[in-house]
């Protein structure tokens, strides 16, 4: 390489330093922390699951316990009842909970939520909890998971269930609960030993924050009838099926939560500037066991 190429190089060098350096330094101080609220109710059921939390700046690590704000004065009341909200810390996380499970959340009735910070900023909100609705017909006790596992991404429309749709609900999610993941035999006639083990779903991903929660959502727009879609059991073994009945609140807190990874701050129904949802759902409950495939 000749002086001329160097000289070249060198003059381009600093022309690149001096144009950096004549930019206006990366800003530090853009960062607005944001108070998040999640209070969501079932009918006839009580109070409890509600999270209040600060966000964190995208450099920061984020550590759920220290973000968790635990002084807020929380209050849910109705014309005819007032439910007293206290924190509580669990063994993986905390929460706002109300102490009296003999107080139930009310069908068609209208909420008030108060949450008060200590330094003086007050967050308000409102909605009317759905109503209540029926099962038309249920699974049966006990389902056994097909021995042929090629056809799984199938609905299995030879077993479902169906409800009775209550007035003005449009959208339902249906919520599987594994109740039991570590006992199987202790369930069956004549009981046994053996232990419960997870349903292989080759689209799982091991890694996911997810993959270890016991319940499972899957939407259901507006049908009032499901087949049993194998592939949704994360395990086999004892389970709890459920049908949500959804108030908009609630319907739309659900399909950003689970439809992706982000909240739109106008999506809310939080006044005072926080952001997130206060909703209330219906809900429906069954109990069946699915029975382990062959090995």
């Amino acid at each position: 390489m000749n002086v001329k190429a160097y000289i070249g190089i060198l003059i381009a060098v600093m022309g690149t330093a001096f144009l950096n350096s004549c930019e206006d330094p990366i800003p530090t101080d853009l960062y607005i922390e944001q108070t998040l609220i999640e209070a969501l109710l079932i009918v006839d059921q009580p109070i409890e699951g509600i999270l209040i939390t600060r966000s964190s700046p995208i450099a920061d690590t984020f550590n759920f316990e220290k973000n968790f704000i635990s002084d807020a004065e929380v209050i849910i009341f109705s014309e005819q009842d007032t439910f007293a909200i206290q924190y509580r810390k669990g063994l993986y996380s905390s929460e706002y909970y109300c102490p009296d499970t003999s107080k139930r959340i009310k069908s068609g009735t209208r909420y008030n939520l108060r949450i008060q910070l200590k330094d003086g900023r007050l967050f308000t909100s409102a909605m009317t909890t759905p109503l209540p609705f029926k099962w038309t017909k249920t699974l049966p006790p006990e389902m056994q998971f097909p021995k042929d596992t090629n056809n799984l991404q199938r609905p299995d429309f030879s077993i479902f269930t169906t409800w009775e749709a209550p007035p003005n609900q449009t959208e339902y999610v249906l919520r599987l609960r594994c109740l039991d993941t570590l006992e199987y035999g202790k369930y069956l006639t004549p009981t046994t030993r053996e232990k419960n083990r997870r349903v292989f779903r080759f689209f799982e991903n091991t890694n996911s924050a997810r993959y270890k929660n016991t319940s499972q959502y899957i939407f259901l727009g507006n049908s009032t009838i499901t087949p049993v879609a194998w592939l949704a059991f994360k395990w086999y073994g004892q389970q709890e099926v459920s049908v949500l009945a959804p108030e908009s609140n609630y319907m739309r807190w659900f399909k950003q939560r689970f439809g992706g990874n982000s909240f739109n701050p106008r999506l809310t129904n939080i006044e005072g500037g926080a952001i997130g949802a206060f909703g209330a759902a219906s809900i429906i409950s069954q109990e069946t066991f699915v029975i382990k495939n062959q090995k």
